[in-house]
């Protein structure tokens, strides 16, 4: 089995140094050290697929923000090589809105602020930004490793990637399959992530009860929570792989 872990927009695969959790690290064009397609954008469903054709066997997909959207998308087109999903912090409501459905049934483009704010801006310009939606206040005044590492690999990326990144994201589009998603679900969710940041408590419990077998845990920190609590998160992983092999012992008696 293999753990694959998928990491939030603007970040790259250094962002679980911190974890120490063994597993494969998916980096997505436009981060790191991977450039952009000469097309200049890619999808969520070339992310998935990729994501199946890179790693053998049956994936566990553990994912921080945009990697949560990743994940689904993989659990969806490929669930014959999924066994489960811990999705942290994944962002937005349980269900499609009347608008969005809409506007996807139309053909239209979702409005994508964060992209076009990005696109017009220095990523200097966007840091302070960036870093107070996720991090905590205090973490932030200590300048705590995590958010070194994202002050530095902010700064270094192209504001064209990190725009893609919040284009491709915004364009998820599968809330509502969610419910045919019967592997083990883990929704976590820092405690500190509120609803003026990116994902309140009360949307990631909700999200938990769409997913037909799921658990729900809060961990201590913020949006990244990865990185400001980086061994709490690492062991609600290694929670969330444990109910997983405990259900797989189950299901072989």
């Amino acid at each position: 089995m293999t753990l694959v872990l998928l990491h939030p927009v603007a970040l790259d695969v250094e962002c679980w140094n911190l974890c120490g959790l063994e597993g494969e690290r998916f980096e997505y064009p436009g981060n790191g050290t991977r450039p952009l397609p000469p097309s200049g954008s890619y999808t969520l469903e070339e992310l998935a697929d990729e994501v199946a054709a890179t790693y053998p066997g049956m994936l566990d997909l553990a994912g921080v923000s945009m990697g949560c959207a990743v994940a689904e998308y993989t659990a969806l087109r490929h669930p014959d090589r999924v066994r489960s999903l811990f999705l942290a912090d994944g962002g937005g409501s349980a269900r499609t809105s009347q608008e969005e459905k809409d506007r996807l049934a139309s053909g239209q483009e979702l409005p994508n602020e964060r992209a076009e704010t990005q696109e017009s801006s220095t990523m200097a310009e966007t840091l302070d930004w960036a870093l107070k939606r996720w991090f905590t206040q205090p973490a932030i005044d200590a300048n705590i490793p995590g958010v070194q590492y994202v002050r530095e690999r902010w700064l270094a990326n192209d504001p064209k990637g990190v725009a893609q990144n919040w284009r491709a994201n915004g364009k998820s589009a599968v809330k509502d399959l969610l419910p045919t998603i019967t592997i083990p679900v883990t929704v976590a969710v820092g405690r500190s992530d509120f609803a003026g940041s990116t994902t309140p408590v009360e949307n990631a419990e909700a999200l938990a009860k769409v997913f037909p077998n799921s658990r729900f845990e809060a961990l201590d920190g913020p949006h990244f929570v990865h990185l400001e609590n980086p061994e709490g998160f690492a062991a609600a992983v290694r929670a969330h792989l444990a109910w997983v092999e405990s259900q797989d012992k189950v299901g072989a008696r």
